[in-house]
């Protein structure tokens, strides 16, 4: 199977073309501008890179959540586009899995913390299946990061942008949290792919946002549009 996945959940975009769970082509880019202007060009460069075409793909898989609002309904409006114009079935996969599931072949319970904004971080807690896979242990929330290590016990690996981003505030709260440089994760649409073509062969289809909490916009009375 050949596949297309996408990852616009932070500011570390990425894209990754694979085939039977081997990665072809895949890129990394810092969106120190938008994910609009860098996401069409690198989804081309990648196709060019291995000689491929829309045509090609069997399957797309895009990060559907949590994450940067914008970032997510760009990655999401680009991988519905490129599935309804070739006619190919799309796969939603979990951000947070997403960012955990490299991390997931010891015993060590895992948080994944993404960048929330308001000084908050999207976060869940996973521990391993000892079959490469993870095993939800809480709800997915949108929380202060301290606030949220306070409340688990024992050993515990914290990965994403939103640890890295909050590691004093972490560490202050629960001095023995171990952090995972990002650094030794790979680019999150490799795992999307990986993710989502497992979640395809068992029979999972569509593709929806998971934003957790409100947009911004509908949590700013600022941003709200005036009826009348």
């Amino acid at each position: 199977m050949k596949l297309l996945a996408l990852d616009t959940s932070t500011r570390a975009g990425s894209v990754a073309l694979m085939a039977g769970g081997r990665v072809v082509s895949a890129y990394t880019f810092d969106v120190s501008a938008t994910h609009s202007e860098m996401l069409l060009p690198v989804i081309d460069r990648c196709l060019a890179e291995a000689g491929w075409r829309i045509a090609d793909l069997d399957l797309i898989a895009c990060a559907k959540g949590p994450g940067g609002f914008t970032g997510l309904r760009i990655g999401l409006a680009t991988a519905k586009g490129i599935a309804f114009a070739g006619g190919r079935p799309l796969i939603g996969v979990n951000s947070l899995e997403a960012t955990a599931l490299p991390l997931a072949f010891g015993a060590t319970p895992i948080c994944p913390l993404l960048d929330a904004r308001k000084r908050q971080v999207f976060a869940a807690l996973y521990r391993p299946d000892g079959r490469g896979g993870l095993t939800p242990e809480r709800d997915e929330v949108s929380v202060a990061a301290a606030d949220w290590a306070r409340t688990i016990a024992g050993d515990c690996l914290f990965v994403g942008d939103g640890a890295e981003l909050y590691a004093d505030a972490i560490r202050a709260a629960k001095p023995d949290a171990i952090l995972v440089p990002a650094a030794l994760c790979p680019a999150r649409a490799t795992v999307v792919g990986w993710l989502g073509e497992r979640a395809y062969a068992a029979g999972e289809r569509g593709l929806a946002a998971n934003y957790v909490r409100p947009p911004d916009a509908e949590l700013n009375p600022k941003f709200a549009v005036k009826e009348g």
